[in-house]
C-alpha cells in the first residue's frame, strides 16, 4: 500500500503494479510516490499512475489504487509523512510545498471532499484525523522500530504507536514496504485485511474498520478477539469483568512467541506450537488507572526474525 517507483525509485509505474499483483501475488496494490522529492511527481505522471490503476484495477480477483506521498522533513511540525490512496481515480494533488496545503491540518481540510485513506509512517509524525487516517504504517523494509516507546507525550510528533493509543488515537495496524527497488510485495512489509469482497470498496471498508494486520513480510492468517470483538473493533465492558482473549495463529513457517499487549505492556506470552497455534487467555488486570478506554493487540514473532502486529481491540470500561 506504499510503494515507489521511476518517480524517486527504479522501475515503470506500469511494473510496480505488474510486479506485485502477479509476480509477487498481492491482492491489492497502491502506488505512493512522493509528491515533490527527491524528484518532483508531475501532474503528467500523475495522471499516468491513475490510468494504469484504473486498468489494473480490471484484473479479476485484483486490487489496484492510485496514490501520492504527502512528504515533510522528518520530525516536522507541519507533519510528516503521509501515504494515501484513492478510492476513485480522480483526485487532484495537494503538495505539501504549496501553502495551501503545506501543514497536515490545511491536507486534512482540502482533500477530505475525495475517498482517501492516509497512513503515517516513520516515528515523529503530527496529526490525527480519525476518518481520513484510520492506520499507521507499523513495520516497512526500513525496519524502523515504530512500536514502543518509553515516554509518552501528550502534544507533539507521535514518536512511536504506543504513544498514538496512549493519546486515545484508534489506528490500525498495516505494513507497507516503502521500497525505492521494484519489491512490491516482497520488502518487509505487507498487510492482512480481513475484507467481505475483494474490490476496492471491500478493501477500503476493511481498512477503515481496522480490521487489518501488519507483517514483515512472513505470510500469516490470525484471528484475534477480545470479549468477542474482532481486531480493531471495539468492546464495552464492566469494570469488574475480566477480559476473554481469543487467538489463533497460522504461518507458513511456525510462529515462535505470541503476545498479548494491553495498555503498553505485554499481559500473556505464549510459545507457539507448530505451524497454527490457538489458545485463550483470561485477563483479570482490569481498567487502567488513569480511566482511559484500554487497547489489547497482539504481536507474533516466528523463529526468521518475521514479525506481525494485530490491530487493537479497544475496550471501553464502563
Amino acid at each position: 500500500m506504499h510503494g515507489h517507483t521511476e518517480n524517486d525509485g527504479i522501475g515503470t509505474f506500469d511494473m510496480y503494479y505488474a510486479h506485485g499483483l502477479f509476480q509477487t501475488g498481492m491482492d491489492f496494490v497502491a502506488s505512493s510516490n512522493h509528491d515533490f522529492t527527491p524528484d518532483f511527481l508531475t501532474q503528467s505522471e500523475w495522471a499516468e499512475v491513475q490510468a494504469l490503476a484504473g486498468v489494473y484495477e480490471e484484473a479479476p480477483g485484483r486490487v489496484a489504487l492510485s496514490g501520492w506521498e504527502w512528504t515533510t522533513e522528518a520530525q516536522d511540525e507541519r507533519g510528516g509523512h503521509r501515504a494515501m490512496y484513492f478510492r476513485n481515480d480522480d483526485a487532484p494533488i495537494f503538495r505539501s510545498t504549496t501553502v495551501t496545503s503545506n501543514t497536515v491540518y490545511k491536507l486534512f481540510s482540502l482533500i477530505r471532499p475525495w475517498d482517501v485513506i492516509l497512513q503515517p509512517h516513520h516515528n515523529d509524525w503530527t496529526g490525527y484525523d480519525p476518518e481520513l487516517q484510520p492506520v499507521f504504517e507499523i513495520t516497512s523494509a526500513w525496519r524502523q522500530a515504530r512500536e514502543e516507546a518509553v515516554e509518552f507525550k501528550q502534544q507533539g510528533p507521535v514518536s512511536a504507536v504506543w504513544e498514538a493509543l496512549e493519546r486515545g488515537y484508534r489506528i490500525g495496524f498495516v505494513g507497507s514496504g516503502d521500497s525505492h527497488w521494484m519489491g512490491t510485495g516482497e520488502d518487509n512489509g505487507i498487510t492482512g485485511a480481513y475484507v467481505k469482497d475483494l474490490t476496492r470498496d471491500g478493501v477500503f471498508e476493511a481498512i477503515r474498520s481496522r480490521r487489518v494486520f501488519a507483517s514483515t513480510g512472513g505470510r500469516f492468517l490470525i484471528d484475534f478477539r477480545v470479549n468477542g470483538a474482532f481486531m480493531g473493533t471495539s468492546v464495552n465492558v464492566e469494570r469488574a469483568d475480566p477480559l476473554l482473549v481469543q487467538v489463533r495463529v497460522e504461518s507458513e513457517t511456525p510462529a515462535e512467541l505470541i503476545e498479548v499487549v494491553k495498555d503498553h505492556k505485554v499481559v500473556h506470552a505464549t510459545r507457539a506450537d507448530g505451524e497454527a497455534t490457538e489458545f485463550e487467555f483470561l485477563d483479570r488486570s482490569g481498567p487502567r488507572p488513569d480511566g482511559k478506554p484500554s487497547y489489547c493487540y497482539l504481536r507474533v514473532r516466528r523463529a526468521d526474525q518475521q514479525y506481525a502486529w494485530v490491530s487493537p481491540v479497544w475496550v471501553d470500561w464502563e
